[in-house]
């Protein structure tokens, strides 16, 4: 895949970066800093990139290809690029192999006719935002699952794993920055979220599609709020000071923090379970 980052003349951030420091400056130092990731697979996430990843397969029109497994079974191309990034499912719960490919199935059947047309499919972008000297600060960077022309409207669609729906699932979009950036990749004022419910009984109502709008005002709040969480990163890598941001952190999305361990122990324990534990990787955009 691209390096959305290689020539960049700056400072970059997509926004989970940003959002991972928003949560816990000491978890952003841990994952990004300290470049740590667990050893032990984090299911959601995993089942989140392998659905994405079929779900090119299906927009680029490669879907229904005949793959040969390893085995000589013969599958299609969505359900083997599906499988072929989740290899393991989670010990509990209903992200397993079975319902991954049983929702994308009833997702080809419930948008066999799509209501817009799409102009591309995983769109990079690094968007500049300048100082005062009208010189790039920092970018912003990220990568749109699709750009589509919707009656007309060119606008991005982003693709959303959940394990529920609701109000408070519908409400979080209208202040979400990243369909913001995305929508000012693209100078757009409107976004598509696509959203797939991850749950044990698959039907129509698996699926839903949210269109989200913003105004000028509404961007240049999200462009103050970004420029000043990245002056607050750069604080804390001046300063040396990652402040822990308490229990509502430790256990957001109804799941134990992954560095949990790492904050509760000594410094002497953290080393050991750095060594231990964990393994090393460069945070990359995505």
């Amino acid at each position: 895949m691209h390096d959305l980052t290689k020539d960049l003349d700056a400072e970059w951030y997509d926004h989970t970066k940003l959002s991972l420091y928003r949560l816990c400056p000491q978890k952003y130092k841990y994952r990004v800093c300290e470049q740590l990731i667990p050893t032990e697979p984090e299911y959601a996430l995993a089942f989140g990139i392998a659905i994405h990843k079929a779900l090119e397969t299906i927009y680029n029109n490669t879907y229904a290809e005949r793959i040969q497994t390893d085995n000589g079974q013969i599958i299609y191309n969505y359900q083997d690029v599906f499988l072929s990034n989740y290899p393991q499912d989670a010990p509990k719960g209903a992200r397993t192999q079975a319902i991954g490919v049983e929702l994308l199935t009833h997702y080809i059947v419930k948008w066999r006719e799509e209501p817009f047309k799409v102009i591309e499919i995983e769109v990079p972008f690094a968007m500049p935002i300048k100082d005062v000297h009208n010189k790039p600060d920092f970018y912003l960077v990220g990568r749109i699952d699709l750009v589509i022309n919707w009656n007309d409207e060119v606008m991005p669609l982003d693709h959303k794993t959940t394990s529920y729906f609701g109000e408070h699932f519908e409400l979080g979009f209208k202040v979400d920055a990243q369909p913001t950036i995305y929508m000012m990749a693209l100078g757009a004022n409107k976004a598509v979220i696509n959203a797939l419910r991850v749950s044990a009984k698959i039907n129509d109502e698996s699926f839903v599609r949210k269109v989200t709008t913003r105004t000028p005002e509404e961007f240049e709040r999200t462009l103050s709020d970004l420029r000043k969480t990245v002056a607050d990163i750069r604080l804390s890598h001046a300063t040396c000071v990652w402040p822990r941001h308490g229990s509502q952190s430790c256990f957001a999305y109804n799941r134990t923090c992954e560095y949990y361990a790492l904050c509760a122990s000594s410094d002497q324990q953290a080393e050991t379970l750095k060594e231990t534990s964990f393994a090393r990787d460069t945070w990359q955009p995505v």
